[in-house]
């Protein structure tokens, strides 16, 4: 009596089971469309001479300062040349 119950227990769970369908897989893609207003003119980034290394391998203080003044010259003057680049874009 306990193996037809088992095995209607087990066959009726598996009927069960087979008769809930799985739902399909739905994929969607959206493209959004972007605006670029302005391409920017902008040259690639300089080589900056006051990297960690050069910084660490400085002879003197003296050497580590003017590797840090010609970094902030030319930091300075790539902040110039984006800043016209985005005043160009905004008209």
């Amino acid at each position: 009596m306990r193996r037809r119950f088992w095995a209607c227990l087990v066959a009726v769970s598996c009927a069960a089971c087979a008769h809930q369908g799985v739902p399909p897989v739905v994929v969607k893609s959206a493209s959004i469309p972007v605006v670029v207003r302005c391409p920017a003119g902008v040259s690639p980034a300089p080589a900056y001479p006051d990297t960690e290394q050069a910084l660490a391998g400085a002879a003197d203080v003296f050497a580590g300062v003017q590797l840090l003044l010609a970094g902030r010259l030319l930091r300075i003057a790539r902040e110039a040349e984006l800043e016209a680049a985005v005043r160009a874009c905004a008209n």
